[in-house]
Parts: structure tokens; sequence; C-alpha cells
């Protein structure tokens, strides 16, 4: 006993919470039957066949996809990297880097080799990269026009850069 609290009559009994009332799921009285829940009702349909659907869902995030692509490929567009250096008597060895995109690249190129009494070699070459792959391309001297009227090269520049995606 709590000698702050004396003794009180007991609480009210409530009429629908009587001693030993079971609480839970209504109980099965006997000769009464039971039955099952009904089924949810049918999905409402959109009046398309399913198969047209998935097809046009598919269309839809295709066309997605191929929208991604193309912001991607505005935010980093393709970019490659190439370097020359003369290895007479053979023509020149180029380095050409994959530097930014999303997909391999096809790269070309002028060598414009300017010689001591004025006139210009011009060769031109093409290379395929793949990304994160740098690799070499070979332009033999014989592809060069105006080579053998050059007497002896004075400067060398590469101009005319193309790069593409593939």
């Amino acid at each position: 006993m709590n000698p702050h609290f004396p003794p009180g009559p007991p609480p009210p009994q409530n009429p629908d919470n009587q001693p030993g009332q079971h609480f839970g799921p209504p109980q099965q009285h006997p000769g009464s039957q039971q039955f099952p829940p009904a089924p949810p009702p049918p999905p409402k349909s959109s009046g398309i066949p399913a198969w047209q659907r998935l097809f046009l869902g598919g269309v839809f995030v295709f066309a997605g996809l191929s929208q991604l692509a193309n912001v991607r490929k505005a935010i980093w567009p393709a970019q490659a990297y190439v370097t020359c250096r003369a290895t007479p008597p053979t023509g020149f060895s180029c380095n050409v880097e994959h530097r930014q995109g999303t997909s391999a690249l096809h790269v070309c190129w002028d060598i414009v080799v300017t010689c001591q009494n004025g006139t210009r070699a011009v060769g031109h070459a093409c290379h395929d990269v793949e990304r994160h792959a740098p690799s070499v391309a070979t332009v033999p001297e014989s592809t060069f026009t105006n080579a053998a009227a050059c007497d002896r090269s004075t400067a060398m520049a590469l101009e005319h850069m193309v790069v593409t995606e593939q």
C-alpha cells in the first residue's frame, strides 16, 4: 500500500471491457461461418495492351539515354592531343592521346613543314585512338606533297586537326 494515497473505491467497470474479455480479431462463434477477405479490385486498364506499354516504355527509356549521351558529349566534348617528331629518313612519328570524350576517337591532322627555300611540304594523317590508350601513328615522307622540292626544313607545325567520336 502506498502511504500517500489511501485506498479508495475500486475503479468503475466498463461494460465493453469486462474482466476476461478477449482483445484482438473477432473470434468465430459456434455455428457461424467465416469468409476469407475479398480480393483486391483489378488494376484500372489504360486501354493500351501490355506489350504496347512495354514497347513505349522502352522507347522513352532509349530516348532518355540518348539525350543523356548528348548531354555528356556537350559537357565533355571530344579532345585529342597530337605531338609529332621527325624520324629521318622515314618521315614523322606522332603520338596520339585521347584526352576527353565518351568513346574512341578518329583524329586527322596535317603536318606542315616550312623549308629554307620557302617551299611548304604538307603531309596528311588520320589515326584512331581508344580511351585511355595512347598510340603512335607513322606518317611516311612519301605522303608529303612538295617533299622533293624542300631543301632544308626550318619549321614544322600541325594544322587542320579534326577530332570525331566513333
